[in-house]
Formats: structure tokens, sequence, C-alpha cells
């Protein structure tokens, strides 16, 4: 079976299932629409916001739930380290995935340390961003 480049895997199914929104937040044109694309393409809700300011009045006007916050490290005036301290101050277990293409001392500065776990380097690959985001997700589904 071929799969898409956007393709995360899983079954058909499991992609339908998929109803979890996630907060885009990256100051990038073309980077915050690939990867609003390539998620909606891979079934999740995406809100997508060039700063922290436009992410915050989007977070407090959707009628849904953030489920996800994904967001670049470094961004002008506040940083994604600080707008998820923020928004986790009235959602504490929301899961972040950081993103950034600055070297890992850099990404430090902002707080953010670029382990595995919950960070991306860009660039990175449709199918890497799906399974980071769809482990994420899992992981707070307990």
């Amino acid at each position: 079976m071929t799969m898409s480049p956007l393709d995360p895997g899983g079954t058909e199914r499991e992609v339908l299932r998929r109803l979890e929104t996630i907060l885009v937040v990256e100051d990038e044109v073309e980077v915050r629409r690939v990867v609003t694309l390539t998620l909606e393409h891979q079934g999740y809700r995406v809100i997508s916001a060039a700063c922290a300011a436009e992410a915050l009045d989007l977070a407090s006007s959707i009628d849904r739930p953030i489920d996800l916050l994904l967001t670049d490290v470094v961004m002008p005036q506040v940083s994604g380290k600080q707008l998820h301290d923020v928004l986790s101050a009235s959602t504490p277990e929301l899961p972040v995935l950081y993103i950034s293409g600055y070297r890992e001392e850099i990404v430090a500065v902002h707080g953010v340390a670029a382990h595995p776990g919950n960070f991306l380097a860009k660039p990175f690959a449709a199918a890497a961003l799906g399974r980071k985001v769809r482990h994420l997700l899992r992981t707070t589904d307990n």
C-alpha cells in the first residue's frame, strides 16, 4: 500500500476518528500554512495563529478545548514556552509540541529543552509531525 507524504500512518478509520483540536502558533507564514494543511489532512481540527497574542484571543473565543498546543519556540514578543505557561494556567494538562529551526543552545535560552519528547527540529517531514502529535495526544488520553 502506498502512503501519501502527508499520511501519518494508521488505518483510514483511525484517521477519521481524529477530532482533536490543535492550536498551531508559528510566525513564519509558509511554515504555519504547511503545518496546518498537514494536520488537517491527518484529520485534526486546526486553529492557527501568527503570534501568541492572536493565539490567546483564539483560545478564549473557541467553544471547544484545545487538545494540543504546537508552537514555535522563538517568536516576537512572547516565546512558545511563555505562551504554553499562560495557556496551561487554565488547562494544566495541556500537552505542547515545540518546533524550532534554531540550535539547541538558542532553544534552551527560551526555556525549552530540545529533547525528543515534545520537540521537533525544523525542517521535519509530515510523517514525523504526525507521529509526534499522535504520541503526545495518546500520552494525555489516559
